[in-house]
């Protein structure tokens, strides 16, 4: 009989110890934004910021400013990274990957190579290879469920061989069947605006092409129509990153103004 209550005590003193140490641990998982360089000391060094919910949840990766000329996608960015914040899991930004062709605000920097040809990267290639390179190795460090890249066509899908107003899909299975019930969202949100159609042919090199067949995570390409006003582009960049995040069981809160 003592045996058993001397059982019971050791148990009840266990039972309260982890009650009292619980306050510290959920301090510990509190909510937290952290800024990383990319390409640091580099003239390609630029930001990714990785907003922790502090609870657990999925990871995704959201990629703008590839291309200095697109800029409905890197401006819904900036406003979007003040907006929101994930209440579980985390949402990984890089707003600028190409920082120098967006300062310029030409498809590419002076230096005329294009970020978007050459993923997988190379860490003792030119700057604009290291930014490739390291983006690649955080998303392989974090393993979102997915990777989407913001993007602009100068017109609508088709015409003059652009591929504006679509979502190009990556190469896994998800990709595809997630990316049709996000278009078929988007469409149902789109006003009266031509519905966005999806693309596959995602290019060798392509951030898009590489995470998916490489990595085997799911992949976005954005792609708004240039032809639209930059208010009707931003808005339609943010509807999509919005159903994205549900899609993916990411909810996040508004922050306030």
């Amino acid at each position: 009989m003592k045996k058993h209550v001397a059982l019971r005590c050791v148990l009840s003193l266990a039972t309260a110890l982890l009650l009292a140490l619980s306050p510290f641990t959920t301090a510990l998982a509190e909510p937290s934004s952290e800024t990383l360089l990319l390409a640091e000391g580099t003239a390609a060094e630029t930001q990714a910021r990785i907003d922790d919910s502090g609870v657990e949840g999925p990871t995704i990766f959201f990629v703008a400013g590839t291309h200095g000329n697109e800029w409905a996608g890197y401006y819904a960015a900036d406003e979007l990274m003040e907006e929101i914040f994930p209440t579980a899991g985390k949402i990984i930004w890089v707003p600028r990957a190409n920082i120098q062709a967006c300062n310029i605000e030409q498809r590419t920097a002076e230096d005329e190579v294009n970020l978007n040809r050459v993923y997988p990267g190379n860490s003792e290639g030119n700057p604009v290879e290291q930014v490739a390179a390291e983006i690649m190795a955080l998303i392989e460090q974090e393993q979102p469920v997915a990777v989407v890249d913001m993007h602009e066509g100068y017109n609508f899908y088709g015409v003059d061989g652009s591929i504006g107003n679509s979502l190009v899909l990556g190469a896994t299975d998800g990709s595809f069947m997630n990316g049709l019930e996000i278009i078929s969202r988007v469409n149902a949100q789109n006003g009266d605006h031509p519905d966005f159609t999806f693309d596959s042919n995602a290019p060798a090199g392509s951030l898009n092409h590489e995470v998916s067949t490489r990595l085997g995570i799911d992949t976005y390409t954005i792609e708004t129509s240039q032809v639209l006003e930059m208010e009707e582009r931003i808005a339609q960049q943010k509807l999509f990153v919005h159903t994205i995040l549900d899609v993916y069981g990411i909810p996040v809160e508004e922050e306030s103004a």
